[in-house]
């Protein structure tokens, strides 16, 4: 009879001790130009994805210009990201790293890059919407 309860917590062990394999993002090197992000990242629900070891980024055309990790705020968990570019505007695509799913899911396009600027702010960040998991 005790067979299966050591089984049981030897099984839950295992999983606790799994970990998660984040993406080896790394932003390009230096830029001419650079702006901020503040987002929080949302499900189709409306459910913050607030997972520790959870990853924003953002690509320029392919480009990997900007990663961050989930962070507390004042009014909770959101990414706080540097994006850097050679070109004064462009459009950018934001991905999004699940630690909980273990998966990078792509949000698509938002805010572009404008030099100089700030997207959202600590306290009032801007919204991604995750389309689906």
């Amino acid at each position: 009879m005790k067979k299966p309860a050591l089984l049981l917590a030897s099984l839950l062990l295992s999983l606790a001790l799994a970990k998660a394999t984040p993406p080896d993002w790394i932003a390009s090197g230096a830029h001419q130009y650079a702006m901020v992000v503040y987002a929080t990242v949302v499900d189709a629900a409306g459910n913050p994805m607030t997972t520790p070891g959870s990853l924003l980024s953002a690509s320029e055309y392919g480009t990997l210009v900007g990663v961050t990790p989930v962070s507390e705020g004042p009014k909770g968990s959101l990414f706080q990201m540097k994006v850097g570019s050679d070109r004064w505007e462009s459009e950018l695509s934001y991905s999004f790293y699940d630690a909980q799913a273990d998966k990078v899911i792509e949000i698509g396009p938002g805010p572009g890059f404008e030099s100089g600027s700030t997207v959202g702010s600590i306290i009032e960040p801007v919204t991604l919407t995750i389309k689906s998991r």
